[in-house]
């Protein structure tokens, strides 16, 4: 007979087994759930279970012990053996004394504990993948993912109740707490969740600062800084005129990184840790740390560059592409920087008053951040188109002379053979004001993305594109003649022309680069 059972609590599965051995049942074999019984005479066999030391495995000492106790291995699961033993030969129970039963509940709730750690990753890389737009199935991850974690955290809680039961039958608790170290704990607790929530919003203020803080230094300008985003934007962004060099735009993209880990470094190196404020010193310790796994998406996004499936828009995304650097660079180094950061504040984690990060915290963090690795790296994978479903990429570069038969047209055919919505992204700057560049992608009569300034950083709605060939233009230009020319074409309005000063004599030279690709989403 067979019988599918899944049992987080394994008194309540050692229960049951000894209650199908009464009935004349004996287990034989177990897998994913499903028991395997053979008839036995009933209360024949006693059962247990146990902890293995390692996966699917035992020593031969506890081989030894458990044949010289008169019991046998019915089968091995994972870290879980399951025993028995016959029923003729006595009550049959593997920790008999309290400090040996602790140790045995110690170490289902540090497994349980290293499970949790798993699904809390896929349960939070679930929710960034979804917020930050690599695919819908994040959302599916982390409800699957946050289900699965509510029963163990609800075992770790009744396996807590037990230890505690423990150690009072074993006098290491002789008072209770008084009233002033429950509102301690209570304080503890609000000051943890407010730091978990607490720390996004703080990093993003400083992330988009650190965009800025390039900008001027560039010599830029900062048109417009929305930390907490708008109602038409959600995410956090900035945006910035007047820098034209590759090499100004790469630190744009990198500072908005680099300022929120500067400011965990230097909090590592110099926080000594608040003596009268001890809440402080916890807040700043889980705000550090989470600034620090936020270097992670250096490691991460290259990682989905090198499969062809990123996200375009991405500062990691623009940076490689502004720099020209090869992404196993990038990882390799944000790996480094990361590590010793991450050594660091191991090192000072007494400052932060935060002593639950011990080996087993290390141990646990390291799992963390590995799932958590590789779930974004699914989502990126099953998510974010990249190269091989991209429709068209290409530089920009032209020069212009100024006269009136100067206006460039340049075009290209485009063959969409998956019909599905689509989005451009398109960056250009010219030498000189007035000059214009315009871009569209044309279907027959119709335009279906189209944009035309002096200076454009620009992501296009998505479209709905049929299978067939477009083509894709490109005109730039340098007086007014040429606008009106541009606009018969492409059946642009041609009434507004507030924004350029027309200096037809004067040449001029366009630099950029455009994408567009599959919107999967």
């Amino acid at each position: 007979m067979v019988k599918f059972r899944w049992f987080y609590n394994t008194d309540k599965e050692t229960e049951w087994l000894n209650h199908m051995a009464e009935q004349g049942w004996a287990m034989t074999e177990f897998c994913f759930g499903f028991y395997r019984f053979e008839r036995c005479e009933p209360g024949e066999y006693i059962y247990q279970t146990d902890v293995a030391e390692k996966l699917f495995g035992v020593s031969e000492d506890y081989r030894q012990f458990v044949e010289e106790t008169g019991a046998e291995i019915v089968c091995l699961w994972g870290f879980w053996v399951i025993l028995r033993r016959k029923a003729e030969a006595g009550s049959f129970q593997m920790y008999t004394d309290v400090e040996s039963t602790i140790g045995y509940y110690t170490k289902i709730k540090n497994l349980f504990g290293t499970v949790e750690t798993i699904e809390a990753a896929g349960l939070l890389s679930g929710i960034y993948g979804a917020v930050m737009g690599y695919t819908r199935f994040g959302w599916v991850l982390a409800l699957v993912a946050g289900l699965l974690l509510l029963p163990f955290l609800w075992q770790t809680v009744h396996l807590k109740r037990i230890l505690k039961e423990l150690a009072n039958r074993r006098e290491e608790t002789v008072t209770a707490p008084g009233e002033g170290a429950h509102i301690h704990m209570l304080w503890k607790r609000i000051v943890i969740v407010a730091s978990l929530f607490g720390a996004p919003v703080l990093y993003a203020v400083l992330h988009e600062l650190g965009h800025c803080i390039a900008v001027w230094l560039c010599g830029g300008t900062v048109t417009s800084y929305y930390p907490f985003g708008i109602r038409d934007h959600v995410i956090p962004h900035m945006s910035y005129q007047g820098i034209t060099d590759s090499f100004s735009h790469g630190l744009v993209d990198i500072f908005g990184s680099i300022i929120p880990l500067a400011a965990t470094i230097v909090v590592l190196l110099f926080w000594k840790g608040s003596k009268k404020h001890a809440l402080l010193n916890i807040c700043v310790g889980i705000i550090s740390g989470i600034f620090l796994i936020s270097t992670l998406a250096w490691i991460v996004e290259p990682i989905g560059r090198l499969m062809n499936r990123f996200d375009p828009h991405s500062d990691v995304s623009k940076f490689l592409d502004t720099t020209g650097l090869h992404p196993a660079v990038v990882m390799f180094c944000a790996l480094l920087i990361f590590g010793l950061t991450l050594f660091l504040f191991i090192k000072r984690r007494s400052r932060f008053l935060l002593g639950f990060v011990d080996r087993k915290f290390a141990v646990r963090f390291l799992i963390f951040l590995v799932t958590a690795c590789f779930m974004e790296m699914l989502l990126l994978y099953f998510g974010k188109v990249g190269a091989d479903t991209i429709l068209a990429e290409g530089n920009i570069e032209y020069a212009i002379t100024g006269s009136k038969d100067s206006i460039v047209q340049a075009e290209y055919e485009i063959l969409v053979e998956e019909p599905g919505e689509y989005v451009g992204y398109a960056e250009w700057k010219l030498n000189r004001e007035g000059a214009v560049a315009g871009m569209a992608l044309m279907g027959g009569d119709e335009s279906y993305l189209g944009c035309t300034a002096n200076w454009v950083q620009a992501e296009f709605y998505p479209v709905y594109l049929d299978s067939g060939s477009y083509t894709l233009y490109f005109y730039f230009l340098t007086c007014e003649e040429d606008w009106l020319e541009y606009c018969e074409i492409t059946g642009t309005d041609a009434s507004n022309l507030s924004d350029y000063t027309w200096e037809p004599d004067i040449p001029a030279a366009v630099t950029g680069k455009y994408r567009i690709l599959r919107n999967v989403q």
